[in-house]
């Protein structure tokens, strides 16, 4: 038995009339439209909270039979992403660092503002000052234009009255707020949006205009550091139901793309009213003869309340739930290159996983319940380390063997950064074989040799430039290290939520945010196209044998005894 789709509650017949009966043609619409399926608000709400409660008590039912669709919940370890920043000791911010690595977009453009706008159309109040000749732009959004073109923005903006409350102005009715956002003009002469009241900031991301491109996709990743989901929904809705009643076809079009990309990056479930007025505006498109638009808001709805059904967050393990290694294998019996390989098998599994917000909640609010996937990759983190710690300290091993898997982990590196682009299980070895339990054995000179390229790489001179650099360096498919870009976030977190004013949403902060998720982002355009191979991951064991810290401790004073240990002995 599997649970009910809720494509029955906007009929997917409905676009083609395949199912619906015929009906007398009304003579103020097409024929067609006479066969759409025209719910009541009532009757929506009711099949909502119908296929909720089938789909609920199926789920309660699976769990009670032990079936497989219900997944366990992830033990959370409480400080775990903590723990996998552990690695970034002496961090300091330095945006200026941060490279841009943008995925590209056609035409992706800079926000600019508009030309000089003419006395027939509305003037927009302005709000605050308009521009900044002081620091405080992110330089994200430098914009390269003709001398004409600066001319007619600075004419634009400075024409602006400046004796309106803002309170005043609805925002989201308004065809264009470019003039009531506040901008820093650049060295160049072109434009950085610095912020502005936040009605106007959504208005602006579903603006008409191909040059604020590159805002909205800024927009689209950082919104939750400054509104909810649902009233981002419940704005944008408002939004397309008065230029949709008032005819304007561009900006209700230029907004329903920008309400569609949202319910498709939104990972979480939408709340009712939010469900009910967008399966309202649907049958209306559909109604009024729209049948490409609603098509398009319809599939995205379909989709998002498809999503009410649990997901496994949990990812499987792919040499089964449980497996312990039998120890048939060990780490020398494998080249470096193929362990790096599996390693990167079920590195990437879960990194593809990890959505963006999630870091961004993370950092807002330090809560690793919110961050699943980001938890879960994070464990992954700290389970490689503390496996690789165990394999360093295993009992009944000489010092000559144990050197050699030393070096054979360094190796293990080299192969990580050098061939798969993976800087996470690579700081992962690192950060085990310079661990207190294992630095301090006394080790041969050729493997502090052979450290020191590794060290170099997160020396934390010039907040982590060289690692910066590198990765910078790596095209995808790449995994990075992302316990320094939650450095970052967290960082930026603390910086003020709004400007001068008290009232604008300060988006140079969401500027900088935007520049490091999308590293994050970037990472994940490509992925790894290997091959699992059974005996290496039967070695890994999934990275859950691994031994706890206070015996990784006696380990190391059993190869090599305390100094307070060895006075015992000598007394």
């Amino acid at each position: 038995m599997v649970p009910v789709r809720l494509d029955s509650i906007i009929p997917r017949g409905a676009l083609h009339n395949e199912a619906a009966p015929p009906k007398p043609p009304r003579s103020d619409r097409p024929a067609s439209m006479d066969q759409l399926p025209q719910p009541t608000s009532n009757e929506v709400v009711s099949a909502i909270r119908a296929v909720r409660r089938y789909n609920e008590d199926l789920m309660k039912g699976q769990a009670e039979t032990g079936g497989e669709e219900k997944a366990p919940p992830i033990p959370l370890k409480k400080k775990t992403v903590m723990l996998y920043k552990e690695i970034v000791k002496g961090y300091h911010f330095d945006d200026t660092l941060m490279q841009p690595l943008y995925i590209p977009m056609a035409e992706c453009g800079p926000p600019a503002l508009p030309p000089k706008k003419r006395k027939s159309r509305r003037q927009v109040p302005s709000v605050g000052r308009r521009r900044d000749e002081h620091s405080g732009g992110s330089g994200v959004d430098k914009r390269s234009s003709s001398d004409d073109q600066r001319s007619s923005v600075a004419s634009s903006v400075e024409d602006l009255a400046d004796d309106t409350d803002a309170e005043d102005i609805n925002y989201l009715e308004l065809e264009d707020t470019s003039g009531s956002l506040i901008f820093h003009k650049e060295e160049d002469g072109g434009y950085t949006l610095r912020g502005g009241p936040l009605d106007a900031l959504i208005a602006y991301a579903a603006s008409t205009t191909s040059a604020v491109k590159q805002f909205t996709e800024a927009f689209l990743l950082t919104y939750y550091t400054f509104i909810t989901p649902e009233k981002l929904i419940s704005k944008l809705l408002s939004r397309l139901y008065h230029f949709y009643k008032q005819g304007n076809k561009p900006v209700w079009t230029a907004t329903i793309s920008l309400l569609v990309r949202l319910l498709n990056n939104l990972n979480q479930p939408l709340v009712q009213e939010a469900e009910v007025r967008l399966i309202e505006m649907v049958h209306q498109m559909l109604s009024d003869g729209n049948l490409k638009f609603a098509q398009l808001l319809r599939n995205a709805l379909v989709t998002k309340l498809n999503q009410l059904i649990p997901v496994n967050t949990k990812t499987a393990p792919l040499v089964g739930p449980g497996f312990k290694s039998n120890r048939k294998f060990a780490v020398t019996d494998f080249s470096p290159e193929e362990i790096a390989r599996q390693m990167t098998v079920l590195d990437n599994e879960l990194f593809q996983k990890v959505d963006v917000s999630e870091m961004l909640y993370w950092a807002k609010e330090q809560n690793e319940e919110k961050s699943p996937m980001l938890t879960h990759f994070t464990m992954h983190f700290n389970n490689v380390s503390q496996w690789t710690k165990t394999r360093i300290l295993e009992r009944g091993v000489d010092m000559r063997v144990r050197v050699k898997v030393v070096i054979h982990f360094v190796g293990i590196m080299k192969a990580l950064r050098d061939i798969f682009n993976n800087f996470n299980s690579y700081l992962a070895i690192l950060s085990a074989i310079e661990s207190s339990p294992v630095s301090r054995l006394d080790w041969p000179d050729r493997v502090i040799k052979s450290l020191e390229e590794p060290r170099a790489l997160i020396d934390n001179k010039g907040s982590f430039k060289n690692y910066r650099e590198a990765f910078a360096r790596a095209k995808p498919p790449c995994i990075p290290y992302i316990g320094l870009y939650l450095q970052d976030l967290t960082f930026i977190e603390m910086q003020p939520k709004l400007l001068e004013d008290g009232v604008s949403v300060n988006f140079t902060k969401r500027w900088k945010q935007f520049k490091s998720v999308d590293h994050i982002r970037f990472a994940q355009t490509k992925q790894y196209n290997f091959d699992p191979n059974p005996d290496i991951l039967s070695l890994f064991s999934n990275f859950e044998d691994f031994a706890s810290d206070e015996e990784l401790w006696t380990f190391s004073n059993e190869i090599k005894p305390s100094a307070r240990a060895q006075r015992v002995v000598h007394s």
